[in-house]
């Protein structure tokens, strides 16, 4: 007979084994660091996701409490309460703060706002692009302003159409033929073309060039501008070059042959913006710092040599900030805010520089780095610059020129001396507080602040016709500024701030998205990621 099996030690047996499997399991799991001590996890293992006799299935970090955004002028400000206040951080005796990022969600698109170990962030608003409307210019022998309504009104005279109107003689002020609905907030000139900017948007030319070089229109033209470009200042850098600023703060050039109007744009190294166009192809950044670029022959472009160049370069030796800014084809002048300090450079021929030297009439000596002239006593705030020719207007309102005096252009009566090389005060009429110079090729302007009457010197006719807007043809040249209309009332150039598209400027000057966006903050810790909390900022 076969030996019987022990149903005791059978069942012994399988208890045994089940007990020795437990042990090893408990062991594995001390191992493993599951059931631990709570420095060893590093997360604190909630009610909700946790198993009795302490097996963990799975750990949580939870998203950051009392989060908030508050809007202000300049931008929004998040916060929200430390992550190490929540019990996975004080269970586990966690003094470091995690990692924090935010997430910005505007339109449907996310952004990285950026990482924190702190419990705040700012969201900021850009500055808005502030532009001075030009609403006064001259050209060769034409000049013109935009009135309160936006007409453009234009005397003098230009051969190639640049007075509008379809005429080459307008010896008293005539409106140009701007087509209804496009009131005009800017206008430039140069020798033959003049270009206007509407409240709309829209950019119209005539003249020389408005056709592309070379081709001439006597009536305004519209300019077909690239795909979202929203302008906001135009010039001219001569007759062949349309500059345009986009509300971007990036700027267009059109040049080239007649027929030739496509545009091209010109960025800053680094991301700047611009914030001023001039008569020339240099510009004023946001920053303050002063750029060009193309023909340099008179040295024009500040960076000590005559080398021209294709892209923007920086003007160099320049210490402040520049807050406004003057240039034509050969000098620029530049000025601080309020400083008895303006710098200039380029063709210095005729003094224009105003440092006490020049070469008259000869070739050979340009500032190719820009000089720092002082005129102690004075602070400058305004200036303009034409053919070997600068005017500038100190804070006192007093007028002082310098450059050559051809066409009597330095408004001083010298009958001596055919250039100054240094800052020269021009004698103002009684009664009369200068303000708003312009200047053209022949003849130079401002308004008197008081009366709106306009004064201007230089060039009065020539061949019977009169230069000034008032039919004065008697004379050849007027040596001091002397009253030339009455009541000229032109549209204020006041500052305009803008904002790029899908952005409202407040009342500040900072650019609010029109959309309210949605920020996101999670956080990190060790190898655990939490959810993510959720704000919309309140004003």
């Amino acid at each position: 007979m076969p030996p019987t099996r022990s149903t005791s030690n059978r069942v012994w047996s399988s208890q045994g084994q089940s007990r020795h499997l437990s042990a090893l399991l408990l062991v594995g799991v001390l191992l493993t660091g599951i059931v631990a001590t709570p420095t060893s996890t590093g997360a604190w293992f909630t009610a909700a996701k946790s198993v009795p006799s302490n097996s963990l299935t799975a750990a949580q970090l939870q998203p950051v409490n009392g989060l908030s955004a508050v809007k202000t002028s300049a931008g929004v400000n998040l916060s929200w309460t430390s992550a190490l206040q929540q019990p996975w951080a004080s269970s586990n005796s966690v003094g470091v703060e995690p990692t924090y990022t935010v997430t910005r969600t505007l339109n449907g698109q996310s952004s990285p706002l950026g990482s924190t170990t702190n419990l705040s962030i700012t969201d900021p608003y850009s500055k808005g692009v502030s532009i001075t409307p030009v609403t006064y210019d001259a050209g060769s022998t034409f000049a013109g302003y935009v009135k309160n309504d936006g007409s453009v009104m234009l005397w003098g005279y230009d051969e190639n159409g640049a007075l509008g109107n379809g005429q080459n003689y307008n010896p008293t002020p005539q409106k140009a033929s701007i087509p209804d609905n496009n009131p005009i907030i800017s206008i430039a000139f140069a020798s033959s073309t003049a270009v206007a900017l509407s409240s709309n948007g829209s950019v119209w030319m005539w003249g020389y060039g408005a056709l592309g070089c070379g081709g001439i229109s006597r009536t305004p033209v519209q300019a077909t501008m690239p795909n979202d470009v929203s302008p906001i200042a135009v010039s001219l850098a001569g007759d062949c070059a349309l500059l345009v600023l986009d509300k971007s703060g990036t700027v267009w050039a059109r040049s080239g042959s007649s027929g030739q109007t496509s545009f091209s744009s010109i960025p800053l190294p680094g991301g700047l913006t611009v914030k001023q166009l001039t008569k020339s192809r240099t510009v004023l950044a946001t920053d303050g710092t002063v750029w060009g670029w193309g023909p340099n022959s008179s040295g024009r472009l500040g960076n000590g040599t005559r080398t021209d160049s294709d892209t923007p370069v920086k003007a160099q030796n320049i210490s402040v900030p520049i807050a406004r800014l003057a240039a034509d084809a050969s000098n620029v002048v530049a000025l601080a805010d309020r400083s008895p300090t303006y710098y200039a450079w380029g063709d210095n021929r005729w003094g224009q520089v105003g440092n006490g030297y020049s070469n008259f009439g000869n070739e050979g000596l340009y500032v190719t780095t820009p000089a720092a002239v002082t005129k102690s006593g004075i602070y400058w705030v305004e200036v303009q610059v034409s053919n070997y020719v600068a005017t500038l207007r100190a804070d006192d309102y007093s007028v002082w020129a310098m450059g050559s005096d051809r066409n009597e252009r330095l408004g001083t009566d010298d009958n001596v001396s055919d250039y100054s090389n240094q800052p020269q005060k021009m004698p103002t009429p009684s009664g009369v507080t200068p303000w708003r110079i312009f200047m053209g090729e022949s003849e130079s302007y401002y308004f008197d602040r008081s009366s709106s009457d306009l004064y201007g010197w230089g060039l009065v006719a020539e061949g019977g016709r009169a230069y000034f807007g008032n039919n004065d043809s008697s004379t050849q040249y007027y040596k001091t500024p002397k009253r030339v209309q009455i009541n000229a009332i032109s549209a204020p150039p006041d500052t305009r701030v803008f904002c790029k598209s899908g952005e409202n400027v407040n009342s500040d000057g900072y650019c609010e998205p029109t959309q309210n966006p949605e920020y996101s903050v999670s956080y990190k810790y060790q190898s655990w990621l939490s959810g993510p909390a959720t704000v919309s900022p309140q004003n």
